[in-house]
């Protein structure tokens, strides 16, 4: 996984996807999603950008929740690309 990137950094790799980076968030004592950057557990994932969508900005998975990881960009929070590659 290159994260940052749209493309293989060499072209001697297959691009297998692209996507956005997620990781798991904290819930609260209500249930409410925790979307701050601290909250983020420290496992990053590139999740496919062909996935199929759902209703929900995050999806909870045995729970755990994935969320987008995003960077700070001028007035609004941006996706962070990734891409996973293989020789």
């Amino acid at each position: 996984m290159f994260v940052g990137m749209v493309d293989c950094p060499s072209k001697e790799m297959t691009l297998e996807y692209r996507g956005y980076l997620v990781s798991s968030a904290e819930q609260d004592g209500q249930g409410n999603m925790n979307m701050t950057p601290k909250a983020h557990r420290g496992t990053y994932e590139c999740l496919d950008g062909d996935a199929e969508r759902l209703s929900s900005s995050y999806i909870k998975v045995g729970g755990a929740a994935l969320v987008l990881v995003a960077a700070e960009a001028a007035d609004k929070p941006k996706a962070i690309s990734c891409v996973v590659c293989t020789k």
